[in-house]
């Protein structure tokens, strides 16, 4: 045997033996490099603080056949290394068993128990598809609560899932969202026709049972979520975190009280409230709405316009019996860049937000309070005031030296002063109890637009969803899930601030540089083998 061959057959021993040790290693001590945008197969930063807070065991079976398809087994591979990883940043706090049902009638007993069933998966064989029954499911415990994941097929939610499973096993008390229903209902025996006409006069109203349904839903898994419609002097529900009003053009002056004094109390407030009313065809006029001195006593005040931008998304305009897309102004892009820096990266890196006929907002600065820009149009924006226009054929552009920036949503925290007196409470308000200063910080979160969380909009807007989440996790000071929910959320768009040439730039040099790097390589090798040979 010749030298090099001897010295290739020993690299080759040494190369397998340090493999080996290193594996040998890996099963002692959890190590990954992910390199995936969001680290979608690393466990976060977040999920580690919660496990390491966890108050006392939470046990994790993960339910699995030994025989699985093929197609399947790199799904086994990649949730058994997530919970290894959920078992090693525990510190003995997560028990992790693999169980096979099959080999045990005891366990299969346990995992049907805990709401785990088989699943089917279709396999390709030699000349035939045939159905495999497999388990594939994830029960977790703690103490006398449980919690099921039946199928995991993917690892894209897993890790929230999972966190957000031991969150509402150990966490003792959930905060509560209330809603406020604004909804008028017409008596049951009215005239076909004339609740039709009626019904066309009556304010917007939106509902977590009729139009918000996605984002309750989603809430629902963290937080106690209620809607409620407010009688003269009835209270707001008991331990209400965060209230609520979604496009409510009047408030009665016994509601209007209430959330002045819910927040003057350290409580917090989401407005979703635009200053344009739409009718039919798409014109719009200016709304009124009757508690705009609430607002303005706290420095916050809506504008009776739209805002239009062309850093926007397109929409499919109808033009016949064809459909196609369009630039639609009415639909505003907000990335991070038009997001104040203060704000945590949970809700400013969730990719670009749609901001759907969203009016702007103007701040006048009260004593003892501070404010946010949640966000803000870009540079390339203008308004439409009065009578509006929304067809996309009627839109007209103004002159560049036109263009403004608008802010559309605003966060302000302090301690709020009422925007009552002692001399005009409510009739049925208890002069004792009231406030006229804030006794705890508040916060009022004001967007000008109420589509922010409509369910028409969150399959086209899915990261508006997460940012409405995100902020009530963020207003409730339980920011624990909401890094692991922002993580490989939406789309990332060019920056508004991007001219047409440089966009050109990038789009040229994403077509031309791979094929470029690959024939400087070529020419660099054949230069090298060259002057290798003595050819050069």
């Amino acid at each position: 045997m010749s030298k090099r061959k001897l010295d290739a057959l020993i690299a080759i021993a040494l190369v397998t033996g340090i493999a080996l040790f290193l594996n040998i290693l890996a099963s002692y001590a959890f190590l990954r490099l992910d390199l995936t945008r969001g680290g979608i197969y690393t466990v976060s930063d977040s999920t580690k603080k919660i496990l390491a807070d966890l108050p006392g065991t939470v046990q994790i079976k993960f339910y699995l056949s030994d025989e699985l398809p093929p197609r399947v087994l790199p799904v086994k591979r990649d949730i058994l290394d997530i919970l290894k990883e959920y078992e090693t940043s525990g510190k003995g706090k997560i028990e992790l068993s693999v169980l096979v049902p099959e080999k045990d009638p005891n366990i299969e007993e346990d995992a049907k128990k805990a709401g785990i069933e088989k699943v089917n998966i279709n396999v390709i064989g030699k000349n035939k598809e045939e159905v495999q029954a497999v388990y594939l499911g994830i029960a977790l415990y703690y103490q006398e609560k449980s919690e099921v994941l039946p199928v995991v097929m993917g690892i894209k939610d897993i890790e929230y899932e999972l966190t957000s499973a031991i969150l509402k096993l150990t966490r003792e008390k959930k905060d509560t969202i209330v809603f406020l229903n604004k909804e008028v209902r017409l008596p049951d025996d009215l005239d076909p026709q004339m609740r039709m006409q009626l019904q066309s006069q009556l304010p917007p109203s939106h509902s977590i049972t009729k139009d918000t349904m996605a984002v309750a839903e989603a809430l629902r898994e963290q937080y106690e979520v209620r809607e409620v419609q407010i009688r003269e002097g009835e209270p707001l529900p008991d331990g209400t975190t965060v209230l609520v009003i979604h496009e409510a053009d009047n408030l009665t002056e016994w509601e209007k009280y209430l959330v002045d004094q819910f927040v003057l109390k350290g409580g917090s407030l989401i407005i979703l409230q635009s200053g344009i009313k739409f009718q039919q065809g798409m014109m719009g006029q200016e709304r009124r709405i009757n508690y705009g001195n609430l607002l303005e006593a706290w420095g916050l005040k809506l504008q009776g316009n739209m805002v239009l931008d062309l850093y926007n998304f397109p929409a499919l305009i109808p033009s016949g019996n064809m459909r196609y897309l369009q630039a639609y102004p009415f639909w505003i892009k907000v990335g991070a860049k038009q997001m104040d820096a203060a704000l945590p990266g949970y809700l400013r890196e969730l990719g670009t937000l749609a901001f759907p006929f969203s009016s702007s907002i103007e701040i006048e600065k009260k004593e003892g309070l501070s404010y946010l820009t949640v966000a803000r149009s870009s540079g390339k924006s203008w308004e439409q005031r009065g009578a509006v226009m929304a067809m996309p054929d009627q839109i007209t552009q103004p002159q560049e030296s036109e263009f403004k920036t608008f802010d559309l949503a605003v966060l302000a925290s302090g301690t709020f002063p009422s925007a009552f007196t002692s001399g005009n409470l409510p009739p049925k308000a208890d002069p004792a109890s009231f406030l006229a200063k804030g006794e705890k910080p508040g916060r009022v979160f004001l967007a000008g637009t109420p589509e922010l969380i409509l369910d028409r909009n969150m399959r086209m807007f899915q990261s508006n969803g997460v940012f409405f989440i995100n902020l009530l996790d963020y207003l409730t000071n339980s920011s624990d899930l909401a890094g692991i929910r922002s993580r490989d959320q939406g789309y990332v768009f060019i920056d508004a601030e991007v001219s047409d040439a440089m966009k050109e730039i990038i789009r040229w040099a994403g077509i031309l540089l791979m094929p470029l790097l690959v024939v400087i390589f070529g020419v660099i090798r054949m230069m090298m083998r060259n002057r290798l040979s003595g050819r050069a």
